[in-house]
C-alpha cells in the first residue's frame, strides 16, 4: 500500500515537468511524511525542467557560487542538460547535514540503436540559505567533507585529497610547463588555474557528484580527466604534473582553433590516459592493417577501447606531419586561421593535396611503428 500511495504522491508532485522526459519519483522516496522532502525534490525537479527547456536557472543557485562561477552548474561541463533524456528518476534523498541535502536522480534515454542507454547517476545538493534552497555543487560539498587539501602555486591552485603525500617537484614542473606552452605560442594565459586530483576515474566522478557516468569505468585504465575552460578548473585522475589536461588549457589560448589542431596538439605531446601517443599508434597499428577500411571514415572511428581514443592518435600524426612540413610557425598560422570545424581528412585535402586519407594514415602508422617516438612529440624540445 505504501509503494501505491507513493507512486500517485510522485505522479501528482511532477505531473507538471513536461521537459525532454518526464521527471518522476522512485516508489521507495517519502514525500507524504516529510514537508522538507517535498520542498527539496520540488526545487530540483524545477530547477531540472527550466534547464532542460534551455532556460536560466541561476536564480536556484547558491548566490555566492552564481557569483564566482562562469559556468555555475559544473554538470555543464558533460552536457547534461543537452542530451535528450526520455527517463529521469528520482531515485532517493539523504540529510547529510542538517542544512544539506542530496537527491540522487537517474538520467537515461532510448537510442536510435534500440537499446537502453544509463547515461549518469548524479548527486544534487541543496542548502538553506535565509529558509530558502539553494542548489550547490556536489564537487565543493564533498571537498570539504572529505577534507580536501589546498596547496597553492605560481600558476595553479591544487587541491588534493585528504592525506595525500604531494610532490613540490611535479608541482613546479607543471608551472614550467605551462609556461613552457605561453612561449610557444606567445601567449598568457587568463588567470591561475585550478587542478582538482582524485586516485581514479570513479573516485574523480563521484567528487563531482556522479555515482555513475557513462564511460567511466574500465578495467584497463584509471586515467581520465576534462578541462572546464568556463572556470579555469583542471579535474583529473592523473598526478600534479598530468601532461594532458595540462595541454587543455590551449582552450583558453584559442577557442576559435579547430579541435583537430587543440586536441592533436595535446595527444602529441601530452598522450593520453598516461601513454604516450606512440603507445597508442603501436596499439592500433595491426587493427589498421586489417582494417583499412576505417580510416575512409575517421569520425566514425571514434572508439577503440577504454584506453586508446583512435581520434586523438589520427589528431597526433596530423599535427607530427604539421610541424615536420611548416615547423612551429606553421602551427601557430593554422591555430589562428583554419575553419574551427574542420576534419583531419578536409584538412589533409585541402591544406596538402592528399586525397588518398587512408593510405596517408597507412604509411604514417607504418613508419612509426618501427620508432620509439614521433619527432615532434616533446614541446620543450621544440624551437
Amino acid at each position: 500500500m505504501k509503494t501505491f500511495k507513493l507512486l500517485i504522491i510522485a505522479v501528482f508532485i511532477l505531473s507538471g515537468y513536461t521537459c525532454h522526459a518526464q521527471i518522476t519519483l522512485n516508489a521507495a522516496v517519502d514525500t507524504v511524511q516529510s514537508a522538507t522532502n517535498r520542498a527539496a525534490i520540488h526545487t530540483l525537479s524545477d530547477y531540472l525542467h527550466a534547464r532542460l527547456n534551455k532556460k536560466d536557472g541561476k536564480s536556484f543557485w547558491l548566490p555566492s557560487e552564481a557569483a564566482n562561477l562562469k559556468t555555475y552548474d559544473l554538470y555543464d561541463a558533460h552536457s547534461l542538460y543537452e542530451i535528450k533524456f526520455d527517463e529521469i528518476i528520482i531515485l532517493g534523498i539523504t540529510q547529510p547535514e542538517t542544512n544539506l541535502f542530496k537527491i540522487k536522480v537517474l538520467f537515461s534515454y532510448f537510442g536510435s540503436d534500440k537499446v537502453r542507454t544509463i547515461w549518469s547517476i548524479n548527486d544534487f545538493y541543496l542548502t538553506k540559505l535565509n529558509g530558502l534552497l539553494k542548489l550547490t555543487n556536489a564537487l565543493f560539498v564533498n571537498m570539504r567533507i572529505t577534507h580536501y587539501q589546498t596547496v597553492k602555486s605560481p600558476c595553479i591552485t591544487y587541491h588534493f585529497p585528504a592525506g595525500y603525500a604531494y610532490h613540490q617537484a611535479l608541482i613546479d614542473s607543471a608551472n614550467h610547463y605551462l609556461g613552457a606552452i605561453e612561449k610557444f605560442f606567445n601567449k598568457k594565459l587568463p588567470g591561475n588555474i585550478s587542478y582538482i586530483t582524485a586516485p581514479a576515474c570513479e573516485n574523480l566522478y563521484a567528487t563531482l557528484g556522479a555515482s555513475y557516468q557513462a564511460g567511466t569505468m574500465s578495467s584497463s585504465t584509471t586515467f581520465c580527466g576534462f578541462f572546464d575552460m568556463d572556470n579555469r578548473m583542471i579535474i583529473t585522475s592523473g598526478n600534479e604534473y598530468y601532461l594532458h589536461e595540462l595541454l587543455r588549457t590551449l582552450n583558453m589560448l584559442y577557442p576559435g582553433a579547430p579541435d583537430l589542431l587543440k586536441s592533436g596538439i595535446t595527444t602529441l605531446w601530452g598522450g593520453s590516459a598516461n601513454k604516450p601517443a606512440i603507445y597508442h599508434l603501436k596499439k592500433l597499428y595491426p587493427y589498421l592493417i586489417k582494417h583499412p577500411e576505417v580510416l575512409n571514415k575517421l569520425d566514425d572511428f571514434y572508439y577503440f577501447d577504454d584506453e586508446t581514443n583512435p581520434s586523438f592518435i589520427f589528431q597526433a600524426v596530423v599535427i607530427n606531419y604539421v610541424l615536420k612540413h611548416e615547423g612551429k610557425d606553421g602551427l601557430i598560422k593554422l591555430m589562428n586561421t583554419l575553419k574551427p570545424d574542420i576534419s583531419a581528412a578536409d584538412f589533409l585535402k585541402d591544406h596538402y593535396h592528399i586525397n588518398d586519407v587512408q593510405k596517408f594514415f597507412l604509411d604514417e602508422f607504418k613508419y612509426y611503428n618501427q620508432r620509439n617516438r614521433l619527432e615532434f612529440d616533446d614541446l620543450l624540445a621544440i624551437k
